[in-house]
């Protein structure tokens, strides 16, 4: 069976086609797999630091009532000395009555702590 030299062509360009067709999928399967692989190992790294975070949970010794009282008495007392320096009753006032109330709820927290540590 002879070939003319333009069937030849054809058929050689027809196999270059289909080699090169043939290669773009394949690379891109690889780069398909590429990134499912790069996506599982994200997706385990993220599952894992849950579970580490879940392993080394750690039991608060304080309460919120404490923390926010304790942040309440700070501020009163910032607005209190804030208020002396300006020379402003108003605002010194209103520091103090902040810093009390905040003094109150860290004492409130501290209760329950120890109700809480005494079961």
């Amino acid at each position: 069976m002879q070939l003319s030299p333009g069937k030849l062509a054809q058929l050689y360009s027809l196999n270059e086609t289909l080699a090169n067709t043939f290669l773009q999928e394949m690379n891109m399967k690889l780069t398909n797999m590429k990134h499912t692989g790069l996506l599982a190992a994200i997706l385990l790294t993220f599952c894992s630091f849950g579970v580490y975070a879940e392993e080394i949970k750690i039991e608060s010794n304080v309460n919120k009532d404490q923390v926010k009282g304790r942040v309440e008495e700070a501020k009163g007392k910032v607005k209190e000395v804030t208020g002396k320096v300006l020379d402003d009753k108003g605002m010194e006032i209103k520091g103090n009555v902040q810093k009390n109330l905040g003094k109150a709820q860290a004492g409130y927290g501290d209760l329950k702590k120890d109700i809480k540590d005494n079961k």
